[in-house]
C-alpha cells in the first residue's frame, strides 16, 4: 500500500511540476513576444558610411496588410518589395557599402550622436517602399525606396 501511495504521489508530483514548467515556458514566450512587438529606445550607429535596411516585425506586416485592398494586392506589393530589396542589396554590395539590417522595434536611430531618425514619427514603418536609409558622416541621413537605389546612391554619396 505504501509503495502504491508513493508511486501515485510521485506521478502526481511529476504532472504538477510538468504543468507548472509548461505554464512558465508559455508565459516566457508571451513576455518575449510582447517585448519584441513594443518599440524599444535607440539604436546607435557608429559607422561613418552605411546603408540600413528595415526588417519589419509581424505587427508591421499585419498593419501593412490591412492597408491593401485585398490579400492579392498585399502579396503582389510584398513580392515586388522583396525583389527591390534584393536588387538594392546587390547594388550596395558591389559598392562595398556597410549594410546593416535593423529591426523596426527601435524608436530612434542615432547616427554618431549627430543625426537622429525617429521611426515612430515618420512613414518609414508605415510605408514599405521607404525602407532603406543611407548615411554618410557629415551628411543628414536620407530615407529612400530600394527601387531608387542607383539614382539616390549617386545623388547622396557622390556630392
Amino acid at each position: 500500500m505504501r509503495k502504491l501511495l508513493l508511486t501515485v504521489f510521485g506521478i502526481a508530483s511529476i504532472l504538477v511540476l510538468s504543468s507548472l514548467k509548461n505554464e512558465n515556458i508559455q508565459n516566457d514566450i508571451s513576455a518575449k513576444k510582447d517585448k519584441y512587438l513594443k518599440r524599444t529606445d535607440t539604436l546607435n550607429i557608429i559607422e561613418k558610411e552605411c546603408a540600413l535596411f528595415l526588417r519589419y516585425n509581424s505587427q508591421d506586416i499585419s498593419d501593412m496588410r490591412k492597408r491593401h485592398k485585398s490579400e492579392d494586392d498585399f502579396y503582389a506589393a510584398a513580392d515586388d518589395m522583396n525583389y527591390y530589396y534584393s536588387a538594392a542589396g546587390e547594388y550596395l554590395k558591389d559598392t562595398n557599402m556597410k549594410i546593416i539590417s535593423v529591426d523596426t522595434i527601435y524608436s530612434v536611430i542615432n547616427f554618431q550622436n549627430k543625426h537622429f531618425i525617429n521611426i515612430t514619427d515618420t512613414t518609414i514603418v508605415k510605408d514599405i517602399t521607404s525602407s532603406l536609409i543611407l548615411y554618410k558622416e557629415g551628411k543628414k541621413p536620407t530615407v529612400i525606396a530600394p527601387i531608387e537605389i542607383s539614382n539616390e546612391y549617386n545623388k547622396y554619396f557622390m556630392k
